[in-house]
């Protein structure tokens, strides 16, 4: 959403302290992890590597779309939540019979 890129946007500014445009790999882990976004050290390390492309830095642009693609990774997961607690009707279950009504395809079903 566009609040969600203008908190982007912040983060990556306020991290990046020398106003390279760029941020360090602990920089980049600060960034996340003032987002919520919380990994081990390796997982952090293997994100900033893929992210910055194997480089010493993650520039403004790779970040944000870094961000975008865990976001829309959480925002389909609660989708999916959502989706159950509508099919279940408030019961902490999902049975044939919802899913019938629902009008799953029986292949889905079966």
């Amino acid at each position: 959403t566009p609040i969600q890129l203008e908190e982007f946007e912040s983060v990556f500014r306020h991290f990046d302290r020398d106003d390279s445009n760029s941020l360090h790999e602990i920089e980049f882990g600060a960034a996340l992890a003032s987002l919520g976004l919380v990994f081990s050290e390796e997982e952090m390390h293997d994100y900033f590597m893929e992210t910055s492309g194997g480089r010493d830095e993650v520039t403004f642009e790779q970040f944000i779309r870094f961000m975008v693609d865990v976001t829309e990774d959480q925002n389909t997961a609660e989708q999916v939540f959502q989706s159950f607690r509508e099919v279940a009707d408030g019961k902490p279950y999902v049975t044939e019979m919802d899913l019938r009504h629902s009008l799953v395809p029986d292949e889905v079903i079966d």
